[in-house]
């Protein structure tokens, strides 16, 4: 029936702490556990297909902590390659649209507000081609968050992590 969600959009309900629970280094066979006490939460009751998208999702939150681990690590003079992207879970998927490639990059700062220490987030949206070496990606977001936190009434501490997601 038109309109109706699938068992992948129904799961993407639950993407929040799906992806804290793989940023958390939880472990998969947790996650059923995990999307049950948040669908109870809200009053949902899914269904195993919706269980099923849940893990295909976490696989691919892993695969986007663990580039952006690789990444955290790379030396400013590296290029940025496949190994430090990961598909992100509400993409299309590169082969899908047939036009340029499109990458959110999320970044995650650390910042002081009013005395007290915080993080926020901002995401540089890049369509064809990402910054060249790591570190030009790297200056792009100190760049970038620094500025966001001074338009927020915050002081700009550092970059926290970069993550690059292709849609």
């Amino acid at each position: 029936m038109a309109g109706q969600p699938t068992p992948r959009d129904q799961a993407m309900a639950y993407l929040g702490v799906i992806t804290r629970a793989a940023t958390e280094h939880r472990p998969a066979s947790e996650l059923g556990a995990i999307v049950k006490a948040e669908a109870e939460r809200l009053g949902h009751a899914p269904g195993f297909e919706v269980y099923s998208q849940a893990q295909t999702i976490y696989s691919q939150a892993v695969a986007l902590r663990n580039a952006s681990t690789r990444l955290g690590s790379s030396p400013a003079s590296d290029a940025i390659t496949g190994s430090l992207i990961a598909q992100l879970p509400y993409g299309t998927g590169p082969s899908a649209t047939g036009g340029p490639r499109r990458f959110d990059v999320r970044v995650a700062y650390d910042v002081t507000r009013n005395g007290e220490p915080g993080q926020d987030f901002v995401t540089l949206q890049y369509i064809g081609d990402l910054p060249l070496t790591v570190g030009e990606l790297r200056q792009e977001a100190e760049d970038v968050a620094a500025s966001k936190a001074g338009e927020y009434g915050s002081t700009f501490v550092g970059v926290a992590s970069v993550q690059i997601g292709e849609l």
